[in-house]
């Protein structure tokens, strides 16, 4: 009789505090980080905020998803891709239960904004020797790299919108914007997939300022 397969348990979630800890680490008073969001980091964000709200935090932005993320986007500037901002806008729509929604309507405008920084930062990029096929072509190379131990891992649950975050924070860390470096580039989420494939990128010509916050704890 064949053994039942276990599921895999999921690794806790960070707190807020230890996400903005994370964000800020080696950040000096004039450096402007790129902050790229994917929709498993603000689901962590979401959940993470309503555990603290029950705990000992005594500083309330961190049980408070929408201050913490409104905090974040006004001092740090917060990038939502199109293909994230979709996804977001159906979780939207989640309900956990007849009286909770997965993600709170409240942060429908930090959303919104984020795309809107997105279609702008895209618009103004300036890329300085290595071509958006040439990044793309990286990025998918990267992405593979990262789980060629592990093919059927690689492929299972790697979205569309998977590829275009690590695409677009490559197109960011190689690109300028007002003849200005975009130092350093951090990538939110909760998806291997992402935060293996920024690793990878890091290792590649040109990424250096490429970084990967994962909200789940290692174990």
């Amino acid at each position: 009789m064949a053994k039942k397969q276990k599921t895999p348990k999921k690794m806790p979630m960070l707190s807020l505090r230890e996400i903005e800890e994370s964000i800020l680490a080696n950040l000096g008073p004039i450096v402007q980080p790129v902050i790229i969001l994917d929709t498993g980091g603000l689901i962590d964000i979401v959940q993470s905020a309503k555990v603290t709200k029950g705990g000992n935090e005594s500083d309330p932005k961190y049980c408070d998803a929408k201050r913490f993320l409104t905090g974040i986007s006004k001092e740090k500037g917060l990038l939502i891709t199109p293909g994230v901002y979709e996804e977001i806008m159906r979780h939207l729509k989640v309900k956990l239960n007849s009286y909770e929604s997965e993600l709170p309507d409240c942060i429908r405008p930090l959303i919104v904004d984020g795309l809107s920084r997105f279609n702008l930062a895209r618009k103004v990029l300036q890329m300085n020797g290595k071509s958006d096929d040439e990044i793309r072509y990286d990025s998918v190379l990267a992405c593979n790299a990262a789980f060629e131990r592990d093919s059927k891992k690689g492929l299972e649950d790697y979205s569309l919108a998977d590829g275009e975050i690590v695409y677009f924070a490559a197109l960011m860390a190689a690109g300028t914007i007002g003849g200005k470096r975009n130092y350093p580039v951090e990538v939110i989420t909760s998806d291997a997939h992402i935060s293996e494939g920024i690793k990878k990128m890091k290792q590649l010509d040109g990424y250096a300022s490429l970084r990967a916050i994962n909200t789940r704890r290692k174990s």
